[in-house]
């Protein structure tokens, strides 16, 4: 990796560690007086040489623009993520909801299937107890007419 690059990385490793830090611990870590600007040519602080950003000028107004800006653009890039992901989100959310009332659906016509087979198979059962009961009003009135009558049906030859 030529020079020119490994220096390039290591600004964006640094500027990456400090906001890492002030994130995590609410502050700036020692070494850093500010967020370096990408491309600004401020002061650039390392781990190899502490003191060198020590003695570093504090940044110009012009420069504390800049900063300013780049911090104001990279939240809006933070924020337009976030939005993609919240948006990302709720399509999932929506996504899922729909499968579960297709679930629910499909249980519903489930349901509702054998509901209809149990009314099919209660049908059937109400004809046939009206077939077995005509029957046996048939039967009870045949007996009656057998019993009630004075003539017998079939008679006994001696």
């Amino acid at each position: 990796m030529p020079v020119c690059r490994e220096k390039k990385a290591n600004k964006y490793f640094l500027q990456f560690d400090a906001e890492t830090s002030y994130l995590e611990n609410g502050q700036l870590p020692l070494q850093h007086h500010y967020f370096p600007a990408v491309g600004t040519g401020g002061p650039q602080a390392s781990a190899a040489a502490p003191a060198a950003s020590a003695a570093a000028a504090p940044p110009s107004s012009d420069s504390q623009i800049e900063l300013v800006l780049s911090e104001v653009r990279r939240l809006e890039e933070v924020a337009q993520r976030n939005d993609d992901e919240l948006g990302s989100l709720k399509e999932h959310h929506h996504h899922q909801q729909q499968q579960q009332l297709q679930q629910l659906t499909s249980d519903d016509m489930v349901i509702k299937s054998e509901i209809s087979q149990l009314r099919q198979r209660l049908a059937g059962t109400d004809q046939e107890l009206q077939k077995t009961n005509m029957t046996l009003r048939f039967a009870i009135l045949l007996l009656l007419v057998l019993v009630y009558s004075r003539t017998p049906i079939c008679t006994v030859h001696q």
